[in-house]
């Protein structure tokens, strides 16, 4: 099984995705609460599935070498894409729809969503049967990051408190102070009074470029962002030092966790076999998880080590009956 890493340029992200999830920096142990060492995360007991399991969606299988494999975690979208997984045991590409699957450089690769036997100790998943992601059927897991703002809407409405301190780069000046905070845990952006909506990109097929591209850049138009921070310490003394920087709507809120100590429990929970990825959420202050599978027992164990709440674990294998 082949194993890639994934990292991303902060400054290639879109404003609401830049400030949900952290992306590095410093050292992310500076500060951080002592928790478990990396060492008892990895030793911890992965559960195996004593059923036939399914993938809840259509995953990529890659063949590059003449051994298909069923990649479960992040796709590196270059051409061919790379990705890698437990070898997938049984796979046939002749008996698969040309049209399903593509080809190029030796490499072969295509979605489906695959039933059968996985074998965590093995690296192996034994095919039962497979649905090429056109004929699929089913329904995507429901998307559950908000970025709805906490905070109570101020009597007479939100709106902006200095003009002056309004604009794109002062946006971007704001969030840049607000890491600096003490106890800093996160921020991100509310777009919700905004006019223009995401899907209003996708109504008009006549929509000439340069209208559309004038229509994308009003989406962040920093008068109508609600600037949303979280931080572990006085969040009052947080909100008149950003308002040194950012005269327009703005929500600080407590949190439970300082940004450094979430990124630190991130890396120890990576060591765990079958780990896939794990990144520090904003909006609810938590780590989200996923991994191949679990049966439950894994992010019981976890709660136990970093505490209840401090993170919400999904499984890419599920059991085949509850599908």
């Amino acid at each position: 099984m082949s194993i890639l890493r994934f990292t991303t340029s902060c400054a290639a992200l879109s404003v609401a995705a830049l400030v949900a999830t952290a992306c590095g920096g410093e050292d992310p142990a500076a500060g951080a609460p002592d928790h478990a060492s990396a060492a008892s995360a990895a030793d911890l007991e992965v559960p195996a599935p004593e059923a036939t399991v399914t993938t809840p969606t259509p995953a990529m299988v890659m063949d590059d070498d003449g051994t298909a494999e069923l990649c479960l975690g992040a796709v590196a979208e270059s051409y061919p894409p790379q990705c890698g997984g437990p070898e997938l045991i049984g796979w046939d590409w002749e008996e698969q729809d040309s049209g399903s699957y593509e080809e190029e450089q030796g490499t072969r690769w295509g979605e489906y969503a695959v039933v059968g036997d996985y074998d965590p100790q093995e690296g192996t998943f034994e095919l039962e049967s497979a649905v090429p992601a056109g004929e699929w059927d089913g329904e995507p897991p429901e998307q559950q990051m908000s970025f709805s703002t906490p905070c109570e809407e101020p009597e007479g409405g939100w709106e902006i408190l200095d003009q002056e301190l309004v604009s794109e780069q002062r946006m971007y000046d704001t969030f840049e102070r607000a890491e600096e905070l003490e106890g800093y845990a996160g921020s991100w952006v509310d777009q919700s009074l905004n006019p223009v909506q995401p899907e209003d990109l996708n109504d008009d097929e006549d929509m000439g470029d340069q209208e559309h591209q004038e229509l994308a850049a009003s989406l962040n138009d920093p008068e109508y962002v609600i600037i949303n921070v979280r931080v572990s310490a006085d969040p009052e003394t947080a909100y008149g030092t950003l308002r040194e920087e950012w005269g327009g709507m703005l929500c600080v809120t407590e949190a439970q966790y300082q940004q450094a100590e979430l990124e630190q429990i991130q890396q120890e929970i990576m060591e765990i076999d079958g780990a896939l990825s794990a990144g520090v959420e904003a909006t609810t202050n938590q780590l989200t998880v996923e991994v191949t599978y679990d049966d439950g027992s894994l992010e019981s164990q976890l709660h136990e080590i970093y505490g209840e709440g401090t993170l919400r674990l999904s499984s890419r294998l599920v059991p085949a009956e509850d599908q």
